[in-house]
């Protein structure tokens, strides 16, 4: 009886592939040589023993470190003239400020073997492992797939993949970019898309959305969630409070999200409820302003009610929360790098992305913890928050060096 389930799980499988790559999903050869990354679910750490770990890890961390922990940058802020491999002034970046992760965009991409090299570089050269982000959503965002000798599966816009109503459908676009993109040293993918389609003129995300149905929606996020994190990479709700009914594009300037609280709540909020429900390792904070809400029209990414009053305390949200790109007109417009990135903090966020100047916003925060606009306590609460996905993921391997006790001890 054991072995005639085993077969019909297996047909069912072979279905499965067999349907979706008859709706035109084309999936390109790849090096056969290579092994094929074996499915990761969270590491297997107890609360108590992973709260032992970071306060561990944050005992034996310079204030400078823990601040670097709390930046995502692109290799343009490491060393502006170098897109494809690790220089001597990268390593000198890395060693000296200690960023949480990098972003990799197109123009980092020439091989698989040239981004491998290239992360695994960076990795040996970080003294803490960094996060290795993507925008991988598939569509049109989709940096690694529509890459020339990328090699993987490219996938249609998630509009597609929404219209099929089966959120296995959604598992199988996470487990498959998750696979494959963890494969080349990515464990960090800047997806799904949470947002609703609910503004045909919205060009910012248009078809990167499941949907404008709130439940369909919902359950894609979720499924693409645990397809990813299934695969050991961390999984980004995008883009908090949710800005599918915009008509602006955030890229180019000031964006108003015309919603009462009462409207987030029955309508956007559900499936960034969904993806944290599902387990996603983080929120990136979106930067339209909700001045119904918040009663200024700074982005909900800066304000403390939006970050920390709502999505973290009133949605429970308990890991990373990450701003979008800070090198956005929305926030350079108005803001400086040091200004901003201190800012973020100060509303709840733990981890900045993509500074306009990274070495500005770094000390910027620096110099807010030791004038006191910030306490050190502060920065040990986002810190601790972004090593504890490290380590949940095995990013951060019980081994490291801020795990091991002084001799004596």
């Amino acid at each position: 009886m054991k072995n005639y389930k085993r077969v019909v799980l297996l047909l069912c499988i072979m279905l499965l592939t067999g349907a979706l790559a008859g709706c035109g999903w084309s999936k390109k050869g790849k090096d056969k040589s290579e092994n094929s990354t074996k499915s990761s679910e969270d590491k297997a750490v107890d609360e108590i023993t992973l709260d032992g770990m970071v306060s561990d890890a944050l005992s034996k961390m310079t204030l400078k470190e823990k601040i670097g922990q709390l930046f995502v940058v692109c290799t343009d802020s490491l060393d502006f003239n170098a897109e494809t491999e690790v220089t001597e002034k990268m390593r000198k970046n890395l060693e000296e400020y200690k960023p949480g992760g990098v972003i990799f965009f197109s123009y980092n991409l020439k091989n698989r073997t040239q981004i491998k090299e290239m992360i695994s570089d960076m990795q040996k050269t970080a003294e803490i492992p960094l996060f290795t982000a993507v925008d991988e959503e598939g569509g049109s965002v989709a940096r690694i797939a529509n890459s020339k000798n990328m090699q993987t599966t490219k996938f249609p816009a998630m509009a597609e993949i929404g219209k099929t109503g089966d959120s296995k459908n959604a598992y199988h676009v996470g487990e498959t970019i998750g696979k494959e993109i963890y494969e080349l040293g990515f464990n960090l993918d800047f997806a799904p898309v949470a947002d609703i389609n609910t503004n045909a003129e919205n060009t910012e995300i248009g078809n990167r959305s499941f949907g404008s149905e709130p439940k369909t929606v919902a359950d894609m996020v979720s499924q693409e969630v645990k397809g990813l994190q299934a695969q050991g990479v961390s999984a980004t709700l995008k883009h908090f409070p949710g800005q599918g009914q915009c008509g602006e594009d955030t890229h180019k300037g000031y964006v108003e999200l015309n919603a009462t609280i009462d409207q987030l709540r029955d309508v956007e909020f559900l499936p960034f409820k969904s993806g944290i429900s599902a387990g996603a390792d983080m929120v990136m904070m979106s930067h339209v302003a909700v001045s119904q809400i918040t009663g200024k029209e700074t982005p909900a990414s800066l304000t403390k009610l939006m970050v920390t009053d709502i999505l973290r305390e009133e949605l429970q949200f308990d890991n990373v929360i990450i701003t979008d790109a800070m090198n956005m007109k929305v926030i350079t417009k108005f803001y400086d790098a040091d200004q901003a990135a201190v800012m973020a903090i100060e509303a709840g966020n733990d981890m900045i992305l993509m500074p306009d100047n990274f070495e500005q916003a770094f000390e910027g925060v620096l110099e807010a913890v030791k004038d006191g606009t910030l306490s050190e306590s502060q920065i040990d609460e986002a810190a601790g928050r972004v090593l504890s996905v490290k380590i949940k993921r095995g990013i951060l391997p019980e081994s490291s060096k801020l795990f091991r006790h002084n001799e004596g001890k």
